[in-house]
């Protein structure tokens, strides 16, 4: 090992998951929770080893990691510690630098960063996809109750000359003649 040529502040910019804890007695590294001791010949052993080298494969961006903070957050909810939430989206995605990038490079979350893009750019209020259907539907739905209350009539009701009757509506119904 290489411990006499190296310093902690050069590892800290090797590899920017290592970190020093509250104390500063500890170093630990971000992606794993893993504490090591401050001393140069356990964290190269660390880093050397076979589960920060998985981790390492599997480790995503961190600029574009921090790009993104602001749409990966803690829960609210208590139950799910160890996810983070995705306000784009609405979604919880786990908090594996493999679920995250999976995420991050996903069609929904692609359509949903663009179009908070187009949403930001022409000063208009971002809505996720899953909220603007739930808002079109109400609308929807209240202007279809006034108009049926304007039209009151029973002619739902009886079914029209011209139609064959098949004991249901043709219109509305999916299936065909049983």
């Amino acid at each position: 090992m290489q411990s006499n040529n190296i310093s902690i502040e050069e590892l800290f910019k090797k590899y920017s998951s290592l970190k020093f804890n509250d104390n500063k007695t500890r170093i630990v590294c971000e992606w794993t929770g893993h504490e090591i001791p401050v001393n140069v010949n356990s964290i190269l052993s660390y880093v050397n080893g076979n589960k920060y080298k998985q981790i390492m494969k599997k480790n995503i961006d961190s600029i574009k990691l921090k790009e993104m903070s602001e749409f990966l957050v803690t829960p609210k909810n208590t139950k799910r510690i160890n996810q983070l939430f995705c306000n784009l989206t609405l979604k919880h995605v786990n908090k594996r630098p493999d679920h995250i990038e999976n995420h991050l490079n996903g069609r929904r979350f692609q359509k949903a960063y663009n179009h908070w893009i187009y949403c930001k750019e022409n000063n208009i209020k971002f809505v996720p996809f899953s909220k603007q259907q739930k808002f079109k539907n109400n609308d929807e739905s209240d202007s279809d109750a006034e108009s049926r209350m304007s039209q009151d009539s029973m002619s739902d009701l009886f079914p029209s000359k011209n139609k064959k009757s098949y004991g249901f509506h043709i219109g509305k119904c999916k299936f065909s003649k049983r």
